[in-house]
């Protein structure tokens, strides 16, 4: 997750993106965590619920990233068409 972050400061240049980005590997943290603890016994005793919510926050965070990657070139040019062509009332 180190070498994830250390790695990504170079490409996002918007604080904006680096917080959310920063939050996602805070979850995943705590979410690992709570998967060691769950194994060992100590706080949740082999509940389930530690690993269905890694599963759950997987799927949601493939299921962003899959959003992101298809929208932002589609807004990117939805709204360079917008710039381009007066607004009609």
């Amino acid at each position: 997750m180190f070498y994830i972050y250390k790695s990504m400061q170079d490409a996002v240049a918007s604080l904006a993106t680096r917080l959310l980005f920063g939050t996602f590997q805070g979850i995943a943290a705590f979410l690992v965590l709570s998967m060691i603890l769950n194994a060992s016994d100590s706080v949740f005793h082999k509940e389930p619920g530690p690993y269905l919510a890694s599963i759950f926050y997987g799927l949601c965070l493939v299921g962003y990233m899959f959003v992101r990657l298809l929208l932002r070139p589609l807004w990117k040019t939805i709204r360079s068409q917008e710039a381009a062509s007066p607004s009609e009332a």
